[in-house]
């Protein structure tokens, strides 16, 4: 039972159609606001479930944020721990250009279709372009290797656009 749950959450979401739309709790620069995925629909997103974040991976997000940026593209992580999110030492804890959202109900999860189930250690990635159509899903681990996963994956889905969108002869 457990593992036909897991695989039909798994296959809720499709790629090449429009990503659901969400409006969640984020700290964006330090700063506590509700966000709109209609906002942020104007230039390409990842959506990554986060597991639970140590020193370590804190580090590695804060490092990678950069690339993503580099790339115009905007990063948005998810986690679970709402209680954390919330507390008095939100602005020291979290990394620095990360926006981050509390997701402690699992809305968001279910409506990707992200298991309660997946290992601890694993993001769940999803890229989605300027026009809200998710364009790829990732499963991988926080560390640099994963991360470049998702950096590759990013930059051949925003080729790929760009040939779509470039008239013939020209």
């Amino acid at each position: 039972m457990r593992t036909r749950r897991i695989f039909n959450e798994a296959l809720s979401m499709t790629i090449g159609l429009p990503a659901p739309h969400f409006r969640v709790p984020a700290l964006v620069a330090g700063n506590l606001l509700l966000l709109d995925s209609a906002r942020l629909r104007e230039r390409c997103f990842i959506l990554c479930f986060l597991p639970p974040l140590g020193l370590c991976e804190r580090t590695i997000l804060e490092r990678r944020i950069r690339d993503f940026e580099d790339e115009k593209t905007s990063f948005l992580g998810v986690v679970d721990e709402g209680a954390l999110f919330f507390g008095p030492w939100q602005k020291d804890l979290w990394p620095r250009g990360l926006t981050l959202t509390a997701d402690p109900l699992r809305r968001l999860s279910r409506s990707f279709g992200v298991s309660r189930y997946q290992a601890a250690d694993r993001c769940r990635s999803f890229v989605i372009d300027a026009t809200g159509t998710l364009r790829y899903h990732l499963v991988h681990e926080l560390n640099d290797r994963g991360m470049n996963a998702v950096l590759e994956i990013l930059k051949a889905s925003q080729t790929r656009s760009a040939l779509r969108l470039t008239p013939i002869g020209v």
